[in-house]
């Protein structure tokens, strides 16, 4: 019940048009992870080893390109669409860029009403007509999501006060 087929499919007797990229289909992933201890305080004793020494850089990055966008049409199948049955799409017209015009041309603002707020062109997409199956793929690799960047560093102070005990304080910033 809870793969990718489950509540997805369009025409139960017609397997070819489920072929599509997986929801998880990110094709693109960059993750660094590092930890490099500063070379201060190194050979020297007492409290100048406790001030100078111990000191570390710590970060973790995260880079992801979007998943595909699923895009589904106005339940033309009405007494069939449900959550365990189907999920009808759109026609897709061809020639036609599924990118909004304000998001090519980078004016494309979020909070915009209408299609200077929309990232994706809805003219790329017909509806069925009644009664039928739409041609558009389950997801569609041209209309991706936002991705995903994340950035997280710390700054890390370890002082040693036994040889079993230290102290650390530490500054994380995600």
């Amino acid at each position: 019940i809870f793969n990718e087929f489950s509540g997805f499919t369009q025409d139960f007797y017609n397997r070819r048009g489920e072929k599509a990229l997986s929801l998880l289909d990110f094709p693109h992933n960059l993750t660094i992870s590092y930890q490099y201890e500063l070379p201060m305080g190194r050979g020297q004793t007492g409290a100048a080893n406790k001030v100078l020494g111990g000191w570390m850089v710590a970060g973790l990055h995260q880079y992801t390109s979007g998943a595909p966008q699923m895009i589904a049409s106005a339940n033309g199948l009405d007494p069939y669409f449900g959550a365990n049955s189907f999920t009808n799409r759109p026609n897709v017209v061809p020639g036609v860029n599924k990118r909004s015009q304000a998001y090519l041309d980078g004016t494309w603002d979020p909070n915009a009403p209408g299609a200077a707020g929309s990232v994706l062109n809805l003219g790329a997409w017909s509806q069925p007509a009644p009664f039928t199956f739409g041609n558009g793929a389950r997801t569609d690799g041209d209309a991706r999501r936002f991705p995903f960047y994340s950035e997280d560093i710390s700054i890390i102070k370890r002082t040693m006060i036994t040889e079993r005990v230290n102290v650390e304080f530490r500054a994380d910033f995600l």
